[in-house]
C-alpha cells in the first residue's frame, strides 16, 4: 500500500496491519502553512503562508469548564491572633534562608569549602580585633578623614588559576578589593 503527502503509515503495536492515519483537517494545514521545503519566503509569498503567520493559539483555545470543580481562593479567618506571629516567622524564615543560601554559595566558589570558611572565619576575627570593618579598612588603605565605609562584600577574583577569595570595600570615595 503506498501512502499520499497527507497520510501516513504506521503500524500499531501487537497488529501486523499498518494502519493510516487521517489526512490533516484544514485548520491544522492553516495553522502549520504548507510543506514545500525551500529557502525562506515572505508570509505573503503564499496563501497557506499567509495564514499561518496569522494564526494565533488564543483564539483557538479550548477551556473545559466543569461544573463539579468550583474555582474561588479559600477564605481565611479575619481576626486570626497568631497572624502577625506567623508572619513574623515566616519574615524569619526567608531571611535566614536567604542568608544560608548566600553562605554556602560564598563558601562553594572557592577551591576548597573548608578553606574558604577558615578564611572567612579568620577575617571576620581580624575584623572584630581591629575595632570592625571601618577601621580595618582605614588601616589598610591610606584613607581622607572624611571617607567613611558604606559596605564590605565577601567576593571572588577570578584569575586564571582559579577564584580568589577576597573582600570589596566601598566606600564614599573609592571601591577597594583586599585578598
Amino acid at each position: 500500500m503506498t501512502s499520499t503527502p497527507t497520510q501516513e503509515n504506521t503500524q500499531v503495536e501487537g497488529s501486523h496491519e499498518p494502519t493510516v492515519e487521517a489526512p490533516p483537517s484544514e485548520e491544522d494545514i492553516k495553522k502549520w502553512g504548507t510543506h514545500v521545503m525551500g529557502s525562506p519566503a515572505a508570509p505573503s509569498a503564499h496563501p497557506d503562508n499567509q495564514k499561518a503567520a496569522l494564526w494565533n493559539a488564543s483564539d483557538h483555545q479550548q477551556i473545559y469548564e466543569l461544573p463539579y470543580v468550583v474555582y474561588s481562593p479559600a477564605e481565611r479567618p479575619s481576626h486570626n491572633p497568631f497572624e502577625p506571629v506567623i508572619n513574623m516567622f515566616n519574615t524569619w524564615s526567608r531571611k535566614t534562608e536567604s542568608i544560608a543560601r548566600n553562605i554556602w554559595h560564598n563558601l562553594k566558589t572557592g577551591p576548597s569549602v573548608s578553606e574558604a570558611a577558615w578564611g572567612k572565619l579568620n577575617l571576620t576575627a581580624k575584623a572584630i580585633t581591629e575595632g570592625g570593618f571601618e577601621s580595618l579598612f582605614k588601616q589598610i588603605f591610606a584613607t581622607d578623614t572624611d571617607e567613611r565605609l558604606k559596605k564590605t562584600f565577601a567576593c571572588y577574583l577570578s584569575t586564571t588559576t582559579g577564584p580568589v577569595a577576597g573582600t570589596l570595600y566601598l566606600s564614599t570615595a573609592r571601591v577597594a578589593l583586599l585578598q
